[in-house]
């Protein structure tokens, strides 16, 4: 009999460690899981872009003007060089993406403006028209064509404006290699 109850009395006191250093452990799991489940909420969403210079600001969103991240939205990139604003979108003549337009970057070179635009000679986008790049370098030619990669204009390819003095804006010119007007 005394036998049962010192061993009795052993497991009583063993069980007894055994929770209050266990308790705390168990409490510490659960403190440690919840904001590791919070980092996790955002699974599923797409992380976008921001613009490659250094204060450009976020890439523009289609549908999501201030570049956070939304689920099924495309970012596409700002232009490259410093102060040149968001790529203009077609219908949107204050260069922000609206829903189902597509975005075309700006002109590589400082100060270019907006890239042309087909039948429009201020150079903002109206709607069914394609947007395409000016010319990589200042007073560099003739504006590229469709179907033309390396921005020479070739026979039943459209030609997209040069302003014909340095500063004057847009003029278009249909089908003229030499950037004249007819």
């Amino acid at each position: 009999m005394g036998y049962c109850t010192r061993n009795l009395s052993r497991v009583l006191i063993i069980s007894t460690i055994l929770v209050s250093v266990l308790q705390p452990l168990s409490g510490t799991r659960i403190l440690v899981s919840e904001p590791l489940l919070k980092k996790h909420e955002l699974l599923g969403f797409q992380t976008l872009q921001k613009g490659p210079v250094p204060g450009s600001g976020p890439s523009p969103s289609i549908n999501s003007s201030d570049g956070k991240s939304s689920l099924n939205f495309q970012t596409l990139q700002k232009g490259p060089e410093p102060g040149s604003g968001p790529s203009p979108c077609i219908n949107s003549s204050d260069g922000k993406c609206t829903s189902n337009f597509q975005t075309l970057q700006k002109g590589p070179e400082p100060g270019s403006g907006p890239s042309p635009c087909i039948n429009s000679s201020d150079g903002k986008c109206s709607s069914n028209f394609q947007t395409l790049q000016k010319g990589p370098e200042p007073g560099s030619g003739p504006s590229p064509c469709i179907n033309s990669s390396d921005g020479k204009c070739s026979s039943n390819f459209q030609t997209l404006q040069k302003g014909p003095t340095p500063g004057s804006g847009p003029s278009p010119c249909i089908n003229k290699s030499d950037g004249t007007c007819h």
